[in-house]
């Protein structure tokens, strides 16, 4: 299952690697990369204390060139990430230019190296997620045949798993050492079609203490107008499943400009959470050849019950506007 999976022969066939990370004194990474009939929706963000904030030079398109490359590894333009050991170890590589997120004329050759590790278990949705978040997430919808068949139809396999990301990278011949506390994910399925989404947002951090997380929220109408998905990774690497959120979408950047100082309150385990979010930076990109959905990457840092934290939210929303001339993010 952790590996590249045969694309299947729909249109929308999909099988995608992502990755995102953050440590207290400033470090983000996310990057992504999804193997597409037709391309692959591939970028890096990278935020090096004392350089600022550098992304893939395409953003915010994200439509890369396929690699035929018959190896393991997820690849295109010099970005790659490769299974070395299943549930436990991927290889992350990039070489080639970046720019600056808000000075697009400021380029830099980076040279990244990195390996991904963890010893803990990791959470599959298929058989993870509780049967009463399921449960509240279908009562939503009026039940038919043709509701369950859309169900089927938009399946996917998604998994995730916390670790740290360690590695070295070269920013113009300026050596950097990079140590992040990361969560890898996987999906792949039958199809992804963006357009049957609406928006979601996904709260993955880091504490102080050694607990981590994600946390969000999903809207799919035509599936489920609100499901809410997550989990916590108490001290121990034990997994304890989202029981109860407060989060309301509509609440929170249904303008589509997403919130920079929030809150909002969660269950999982027998624990309680009061989340306080406070945004530092971010940066925009689009998936999807014709731009489908518009995803605001917020580099954020955390208060959980009192402890610091830190990491990423993602933010989702479908864009009906379509493919525009070249630009660059503006946040």
């Amino acid at each position: 299952m952790d590996r590249k999976q045969s694309l299947s022969e729909d249109p929308k066939a999909f099988d995608a690697v992502y990755m995102n990370g953050a440590n207290r004194i400033g470090w983000y990474i996310v990057v992504g990369l999804a193997r597409r009939p037709l391309n692959v929706d591939g970028f890096l963000i990278l935020k090096v204390p004392g350089v600022g904030l550098l992304v893939s030079p395409k953003l915010p398109d994200s439509v890369l060139s396929p690699d035929e490359a018959e190896d393991p590894s997820f690849s295109s333009e010099g970005l790659k990430l490769t299974p070395l050991q299943p549930m436990s170890c991927w290889w992350l590589q990039y070489k080639g230019k970046m720019r600056l997120a808000h000075n697009p004329q400021k380029k830099f050759q980076v040279h990244l190296d990195a390996k991904w590790q963890s010893d803990v278990g990791f959470f599959n949705y298929d058989t993870d997620m509780p049967v009463r978040a399921l449960a509240k997430g279908l009562s939503n919808e009026t039940w038919t045949r043709n509701y369950f068949k859309c169900l089927k139809d938009h399946h996917q396999t998604h998994y995730e798993q916390f670790g740290e990301l360690i590695g070295n990278v070269a920013i113009d011949n300026v050596d950097f050492n990079i140590n992040v506390s990361a969560m890898r994910d996987h999906s792949f399925g039958f199809r992804r079609e963006w357009r049957v989404f609406h928006r979601y947002v996904l709260h993955i951090f880091t504490l102080a203490d050694g607990r981590r997380g994600n946390v969000g929220v999903i809207c799919i109408p035509n599936m489920f107008s609100r499901l809410e998905i997550g989990y916590v990774y108490e001290k121990d690497g034990s997994l304890k499943p989202l029981s109860d959120l407060d989060f309301e979408l509509y609440q929170h950047g249904e303008n589509g400009v997403p919130p920079s100082d929030y809150g909002f309150n969660f269950k999982a385990g027998k624990e309680c959470y009061e989340v306080k979010v406070q945004v530092e930076e971010t940066t925009d990109l689009y998936l999807g050849l014709d731009w489908e959905a518009r995803i605001t990457e917020s580099l954020s840092r955390f208060t959980v019950n009192g402890v610091e934290g830190w990491g990423v939210v993602e933010w989702m929303y479908a864009n009906n506007s379509g493919r525009r001339p070249a630009v660059v993010s503006s946040h």
